[in-house]
Formats: C-alpha cells, sequence, structure tokens
C-alpha cells in the first residue's frame, strides 16, 4: 500500500490536478477498505462529513446546497443521502429546518477519519470553512463512484443471535447463510438490503422475539413480506420477513375474512370467492396485503367503497415495546387510527381481520386506442376525462398512456408503439355497465375486452407484472385536467417527440366513496385530489439515472395541475426525505401522526421505512 505520509498536503494550488493524481490510488484504496465495513456510501460520507465540520447545528437547506456543489450531484438526490443518513441514524431533524449530528454519526465520522490518516486529515482536518466544498469535490472527483453502494452491513460485530434463534420457532440467518438473499429479495429490484440478522418468522410470537432482540441490540427493524413497497435499504437492521405467516380464514356469515401477514391478495380474493364474497384488492393480485392495508390501499373499485383501510376490523400489531396488542376501534382507537396509514412507523402487524363484500361479479375491461396520431390520442384522452366527470360512484376506471420501443423481446402488437389504454370496473349490472362504456366504445377502440367477469379474475383487467422488476417507481396526487395538461400528456407518447420510448403513465380517477370520511377513521386521505398519477420507469443496471431524471421531468411538466399531495401507498424509494413523507398527510394528520409515533416508537426503532420522526409536546399541535 502506498506510504500515506509520503504524500505533501501542500502543494499549489492546495487540491490542484497533481494532488488529485498523487492521492487517486490511495484514497481508493484507504477508502474502500473504511467504508466497506460501515453501509455508508461515498456520496453519504461527503454529506456526513459537511454536517459534521459544521459543528452542532447546519441549515438542511445550506447543507444540501454544499454537498451538491462539492459532488456535482443534484439537490435532489443529496437530499435523498440527508434521509438515509437520518433514517440510519447518524443525522438527526432539528425540527426547526436544521441538521444535527447524531451521537452515533459522530462516533461513525470520527472513527472512519481516524483511520483514514493524513490524507483525510489533510482533505479535511484543516481546511477553513470555505474550502470544505473543494474538498468534497476533491474527494467525489477521485473516486467517480458517487452513486455506488458498498453491500455491507453496518459496522461492528455480527450480532450474537444465538438466544434469539434458540427462542423461536422460525429461522435466523447471517449474512452468508443459505437463503438470506432469498429472504431480503423481493418483488422491486431498485432497493438492495443488506441487514445484520433475518428472522423468518413462524408465528406472531418469533415477531415479538425478533422486536424485542433489535431493542436490546440497539438495531432498527425491517418488515417485509412480498418486497412492493420496499424504499429504504435494512442495512444493519433486524430484518423480519413474514412471509410464513399463512393464516387464512373467512367467516361467510359475518363476511369477514381473518388474513396473516404472510398473504397476498390473489389468496384471499379465491378463498372469499368460494362464498360469493371480495375483498377490495388493488390492480396487483400478487401484492402482500398488509403493505397494501397499512398504506391505505387504492381498490379498483375504490369510487364505490372507499380505500381498503375503510373496511379493516382489526389488525394485531407488535409495537417497539416487545408486545402484540390487538387494535380496533374499542381497543387502542388511536394506534388503530395510525396503522392504517402510517405504513409500518408503528410496528409489525401480524393479522388483520377485513370486511368483504357481497360482489360476484363486475363489469370491467380495457379498451384500447392507437396513440401514434397526437390529435387523435388527445380527442381520447380528453373525450375520457370528459366522460369520467359524468360517472356514478359505481365506475370506477383509469387511463393510461404508453410508448413501446421497437424491440424484439416485445410481443409484436406492442413494438414501436403509442397506446392510449382505458381501464373500467363497474360494481353495477353487466346492463348499466355497457351503457355505461357506450361512449368509450364509440371513440372506436382497437381492443375492447368489456364485460361480465367474476371478480375473481378482476386483477387481470390491469395485467400488472407478477415477477421482480427493476423500475424506478414515483406517482402524485392531480386536480381536474384541462385541455393543456391533455396536450402535456399526449406528448409523452407522441413518437415524433425526443426524448425516446416513455414506459408510461397511469391516470386513476378518483372521487367518490374516496373522498367521504370512513366509518372507522384512518390517516389516509386523497385531500381533495381528481386523479392518482402513478409512473413506472424501467430502470436496469447502467440506466437508473436515465429513469429518474425522466420521470423527474415528467413530474415537473405535470407540475401546474400537481396539487402537491401523495397517498401513502405510493411512497416509493425516492420519497424517503421528511419533506416527502409529509406530503403523504393532511398537516392535522401528520402532526397527529408524528405525536403517536412519540409515544408508540419514540425511540425510533422502526425507522427503516418512510419515517415519520416523533414529534412531542406543543411541537405536535
Amino acid at each position: 500500500m502506498t506510504n500515506d505520509r509520503s504524500i505533501a498536503m501542500t502543494t499549489t494550488p492546495p487540491f490542484g490536478t497533481a494532488l488529485i493524481g498523487q492521492t487517486e490510488k490511495t484514497l481508493n484504496a484507504i477508502l474502500d477498505r473504511q467504508l466497506a465495513g460501515t453501509g455508508i456510501t461515498e456520496p453519504q460520507w461527503v454529506t456526513l462529513t459537511l454536517a459534521a465540520a459544521g459543528g452542532g447545528s447546519v441549515d438542511r437547506a445550506e447543507l444540501i446546497r454544499r454537498v451538491s456543489a462539492a459532488t456535482k450531484a443534484g439537490e435532489a438526490s443529496v437530499a435523498e443521502r440527508v434521509a438515509e443518513l437520518t433514517a440510519a441514524g447518524l443525522l438527526r431533524d432539528g425540527g426547526d429546518g436544521s441538521i444535527q449530528v447524531s451521537e452515533a454519526g459522530q462516533a461513525r465520522w470520527t472513527r472512519i477519519r481516524t483511520a483514514l490518516g493524513p490524507i483525510t486529515q489533510g482533505l479535511w482536518g484543516d481546511l477553513p470553512a470555505e474550502d470544505l466544498a473543494v474538498a468534497g469535490r476533491v474527494l467525489s472527483t477521485v473516486l467517480e463512484r458517487a452513486d455506488a453502494v458498498l453491500a455491507a452491513p453496518a459496522p461492528g460485530p455480527r450480532p450474537d443471535v444465538a438466544g434469539l434463534a434458540a427462542s423461536i420457532r422460525g429461522r435466523t440467518l447471517l449474512p452468508g447463510d443459505e437463503g438470506f438473499e432469498e429472504a431480503t429479495s423481493g418483488f422491486l429490484m431498485t432497493v438492495e438490503h443488506h441487514p445484520a440478522v433475518v428472522v423468518v418468522a413462524a408465528d406472531a410470537d418469533d415477531v415479538v422475539a425478533a422486536v424485542r432482540f433489535a431493542a436490546q441490540t440497539g438495531r432498527p427493524v425491517a418488515v417485509q413480506s412480498t418486497g412492493h413497497g420496499k424504499s429504504v435499504p435494512a442495512d444493519g437492521a433486524v430484518f423480519i420477513a413474514t412471509r410464513e405467516l399463512r393464516e387464512l380464514s373467512v367467516d361467510p356469515r359475518a363476511r369477514t375474512a381473518r388474513i396473516g401477514a404472510g398473504l397476498r391478495w390473489d389468496e384471499v380474493i379465491v378463498a372469499a370467492a368460494e362464498h360469493g364474497l371480495a375483498p377490495l384488492c388493488g390492480s396487483a393480485a400478487h401484492v402482500g396485503v398488509m403493505g397494501y392495508l397499512t398504506g391505505g390501499g387504492l381498490p379498483l373499485t375504490g369510487r364505490t367503497y372507499g380505500f381498503a383501510a375503510d373496511h379493516v376490523r382489526s389488525l394485531d400489531v407488535v409495537t417497539a415495546d416487545g408486545l402484540l396488542r390487538s387494535v380496533s376501534p374499542g381497543r387502542e382507537p388511536d394506534l388503530f387510527w395510525a396503522v392504517r396509514g402510517g405504513k409500518s412507523n408503528f410496528g409489525v402487524v401480524v393479522a388483520a381481520e377485513i370486511e368483504l363484500l357481497p360482489l360476484r361479479t363486475v363489469y370491467g375491461g380495457e379498451l384500447s386506442y392507437p396513440g401514434e396520431d397526437p390529435r387523435h390520442a388527445a380527442h381520447v384522452l380528453g373525450s375520457y376525462l370528459a366522460w369520467a366527470k359524468e360517472q356514478p360512484e359505481e365506475m370506477s376506471s383509469s387511463v393510461t398512456l404508453l410508448r413501446f420501443p421497437d424491440a424484439p423481446q416485445l410481443p409484436e402488437e406492442y413494438r414501436g408503439r403509442s397506446l392510449v389504454q382505458v381501464r373500467v370496473v363497474h360494481t353495477g349490472s353487466g346492463e348499466q355497465g355497457a351503457r355505461l362504456v357506450e361512449p368509450l366504445r364509440a371513440l372506436g377502440p382497437e381492443k375492447d375486452t368489456c364485460g361480465v367477469l367474476p371478480y375473481a379474475e378482476v386483477t387481470e383487467i390491469y395485467q400488472d407484472p407478477k415477477g421482480p422488476v427493476t423500475a424506478h417507481l414515483r406517482s402524485a396526487l392531480l386536480r381536474e385536467l384541462d385541455d393543456e395538461a391533455v396536450a402535456e400528456l399526449v406528448s409523452l407518447i407522441d413518437p415524433s417527440a425526443p426524448g425516446g420510448p416513455f414506459p408510461g403513465v397511469e391516470l386513476r380517477h378518483l372521487g367518490g366513496a374516496l373522498d367521504r370520511a370512513p366509518g372507522r377513521p384512518h390517516a389516509v386521505s386523497t385531500q381533495g385530489a381528481a386523479f392518482h398519477l402513478w409512473l413506472r420507469m424501467p430502470a436496469p443496471a447502467g440506466r437508473a439515472d436515465t429513469a429518474r431524471r425522466t420521470a423527474d421531468q415528467v413530474l415537473e411538466r405535470l407540475r401546474p395541475w400537481d396539487t402537491g399531495a401523495m397517498l401513502p401507498g405510493f411512497l416509493f424509494d425516492p420519497d424517503s426525505a421528511p419533506e416527502r413523507v409529509r406530503l403523504a398527510y393532511t398537516e392535522a394528520n401528520y402532526r397527529r401522526l408524528a405525536a403517536l409515533k412519540a409515544t408508540y416508537d419514540p425511540d425510533q426503532i422502526f425507522r427503516v421505512n418512510h419515517n415519520i420522526p416523533p414529534v412531542t409536546g406543543d411541537a405536535a399541535s
């Protein structure tokens, strides 16, 4: 290895080309070795360093600006780095727009800084404040891996899990054990988990033991069933896999189902259909039940019946104190309210009892229109928007705009095509459904699958992918769309427009029962929006940044119609920053959630998620 002390740090200019050339190999070797055991990425290290150098407290906006200048990264990307360090407990939110380095963050920074030796001392230790950004730029330049996440667990010894393993019926897995990678993978592949230990729970008692173990060892808890909602890497966490909690029973008289946390909606749909009943599922049958319910759940029949969270009767949840609580409107109603919408911020839900609906069939399907001609696409989209405004609550619908590449792996009917796809689900009679859809048929679809179908087949309307995907997902809540919005949306699929193929944007019509106060109040609300926007950008290896930039551009173009709000069930990995999470709730609901977080999880054991920091006292009001 290069002798660190042989490198003079007093060259002129102090951070010129000669110094970069001198230090490149040494910095690479030292940082590779020292960061590899921490779970900290290189851009996170720059962020933590500048925050630590700022003293006790740094203005969040100023920190983001300086790191952005130092690393040449966009401010949105830097904000995510700040959020990741905050979620990991290395930074903490001062509550007044400031960021502070926590004791754990200071210790981590000091340990790495000391280990990096004279080079780091020369870069960081003796610089006046105005030169810190220059030093950060040097570090970023010589490493050239600003987006590389080092796949390693948090520092410290491997946790002693012998006692935990002996106390549970399920399995404990450490990195390198057979089944570890399988347990931590999932549907959404853009977020990778590197926990300290995995607990594959066999029952609720195993979840209790895992949460208590996490509290005793000072580690956060992460929980996952199918991995559709992965948001924050679970690095160094106690990772609870609930996939084997497979309780399922249907009470046809009470029209209820009791569901374990490992089940997917396709399993519940089939069991309920045997009794002529139906759960309020979304468009993807293979989504895990608990993540969907705790995010609120936007059903295919939402305009008729409201959010799925409206129809939850009780939840069994393991809280941060290691207690298994059964919560309902009559038992700990505040926690019952918070979990439905607050996602995994308040505990691990191990089972739920939900209401089922006497719904054997629906009228539904897809109408697909050619979209290569922008004028025709605008006519179809504008006609759909006018049609949607006039529909009764029994009709739920969406419109998707797609622009496919001319790729051989695609079915021939989609290659190089632009399409406008309208999907409908009507809960009334087949005759009424067909009559309501007639104006859409008059627009001349090239594909029409609408008809009466068993509710058990309702998710086939959307044909969501069933296997793992590597995609960049975004969402927003939009107000009513005018002619200018139609032109903007259609331009996304115009074959003559620059920018290449665009995979698709979906607009789901809201209103109806989704806007009414539920009988069992919860933290979810459309906040008065007319449409929910959902964007999925394929992000294969090497193209993640391109997918992210494209998504950002689309959202920016649609900003005039953006309400500024979001749904908690559609927060994704780019939405982990506190200011993004806050958009998913009304101000009153967010304050209440933050106060309840202080009651049920004051130490933020449940922070590997779209975190809601605890707030106590007057600050919560």
